[in-house]
């Protein structure tokens, strides 16, 4: 072992069930390096995070740790050596302030009482250490996703990690907060820390990266420095060779509105005078940056805040929409953006997932489950959108993000909408999970489905979508026909005040 390493992980090997999460995975981690960590979901990457961070015990191989075999069988074991991990998830008290989150589980106390302004002091002077100004007495609930980020990374220096696991970090943030996240891995970079980049995000890879370590299918494919590499030899060795996007000729029906909204307005949310048509077999794209209206006007849509005044017309119907169920039984489908909380039920099986909105259809009289029916539904699923998993008995909680994406998808699938509305559905998942995906939309409209999609990735929204709305403070500043947009045209309109 190089004494320039300070982590080398030598024949990992994990399974779950009948799944090889890892299978004989090495390679090294240097001292004082930004290491990149990449791979489709289901390569592996968060499996021998949670080894690494004494969640998950490996079956097989060894860590070493500053050159010595370690065992790393708890979280507090990793947090003794020097390791954090800054989860996706991040897992703070809202209800607490900032030092009280810093300093949990490990207080500074006066005699035996806690010195909460030693510790308010403390935490000021490690936020500056980061470049950040802060107020210790702020709750964490008042606090955007970026400085939640900065304060689970405070936590980390607190305790004095000296290698920081950094999960999908910039997932929720914008390019400014992006900006400013880097700012805070480089001057730790240059104070010693380790940090250990995790992202389906290339472009950031490229960006914040020393070396890059590819997974492919729960194995080792590759340690390169970064800047002997470019995307598409990435991507090469993700997931092999993926065709370049094609825009396939539209098939919407330019005559045939399947859904028309008239001067919506939603106080609550920050909506106003909402009009426009969706066609059928239309994949309509929603274009704005963060806090534009976009995910408001979906869940207007769907039921979940009513609107309070305008018209809903579906094929030519006015609707009612009151709640989600009225939505779906006036055909509406809705992927939120929030799988996580919002969208499986992790404690649930793949089954029991791919048929809840119609589980009902699937009961026998006496309200006994046809599991026949059930199993043929769920297994249909799962071939069609080449869902990677044991077996239908499977939690859903131990997919990957994508894999749990396409279960969220076979759903609606199940349901068969008329219209379906997709917030973000290709965020968090990587670049062959994002070819599935955009295969399965646009297999949806072929079945005859309107489509509705959000996205924050411009290039991918305008790539699909047949027509683009763009939405700026609650309201449709303009449309494009996809084919005349360029990404300029539309970040003019979603800036406008």
């Amino acid at each position: 072992m190089s004494e320039t390493e300070i982590l080398r992980y030598q024949g990992i090997s994990k399974r779950f069930g009948g799944v090889n999460a890892l299978s004989d995975v090495s390679f090294a981690v240097n001292r004082g390096e930004i290491h990149g960590l990449i791979g489709e979901n289901g390569a592996g990457k968060s499996t021998l995070i949670k080894i690494t961070g004494g969640i998950y015990r490996k079956d097989a191989g060894q860590v070493f740790w500053n050159g010595s075999p370690v065992d790393v069988a708890s979280p507090i074991d990793a947090q003794n050596l020097g390791i954090s991990i800054v989860h996706q998830e991040i897992p703070l008290c809202n209800n607490l302030t900032i030092a009280q989150n810093v300093f949990m589980g490990s207080l500074i106390t006066k005699g035996f009482t806690p010195d909460w302004p030693a510790m308010e002091e403390r935490t000021v002077e490690l936020f500056r250490q980061i470049g950040q100004k802060v107020n210790p007495r702020q709750k964490v609930g008042e606090l955007s996703v970026a400085m939640r980020q900065l304060t689970a990374i405070v936590q980390a220096l607190r305790s004095k990690s000296q290698f920081i696991i950094m999960d999908e970090p910039t997932a929720a943030l914008t390019p400014g907060e992006v900006e400013t996240l880097f700012e805070v891995l480089l001057r730790l970079k240059a104070e010693g820390t380790t940090i250990m980049f995790v992202s389906h995000i290339l472009s950031e890879i490229m960006a914040i990266t020393d070396r890059v370590t590819v997974l492919r299918n729960g194995r080792h494919v590759s340690t390169v420095n970064t800047e002997d590499t470019s995307i598409p030899e990435i991507i090469s060795m993700m997931v092999g060779d993926i065709p370049p996007p094609v825009h396939k000729a539209s098939v919407a029906k330019r005559d045939d509105v399947v859904l028309e909204v008239k001067n919506l307005n939603k106080e609550l949310l920050g909506l106003k005078d909402i009009t426009f048509r969706l066609y059928r077999q239309e994949i309509l794209g929603v274009a704005g940056i963060q806090g534009a209206g976009r995910t408001e006007l979906a869940t207007c849509l769907f039921g979940l805040y009513p609107p309070d005044s305008g018209t809903i017309e579906v094929e030519g119907k006015a609707v009612t929409i009151t709640n989600p169920r009225t939505a779906i039984e006036e055909g509406l489908g809705y992927l939120t953006e929030d799988r996580r909380h919002l969208g499986i039920f992790s404690d649930m099986n793949i089954w029991q997932n791919a048929t809840a909105v119609i589980i009902d259809d699937l009961t026998k009289p006496g309200t006994v489950l046809d599991r026949k029916e059930i199993d043929e539904v769920a297994s249909r699923s799962v071939k069609d959108l080449r869902i990677r998993t044991s077996g239908l008995e499977q939690k859903i909680r131990y997919l990957s993000g994508g894999n749990q994406q396409k279960v969220m998808l076979a759903r609606w699938l199940n349901a068969k909408p008329k219209i379906l509305i997709l917030d973000e559905p290709t965020r968090g998942v990587d670049v062959g999970a994002k070819a599935e995906i955009r295969r399965v939309i646009q297999e949806l409209v072929s079945q005859g489905i309107s489509v509705i999609v959000i996205s924050s990735d411009l290039e991918e929204l305008l790539n699909i979508s047949d027509r683009v709305l763009v939405m700026a403070n609650g309201t449709i500043k303009g449309e494009y026909l996809a084919h005349e947009a360029t990404t300029d045209k539309v970040m003019a309109l979603a800036t406008l005040k």
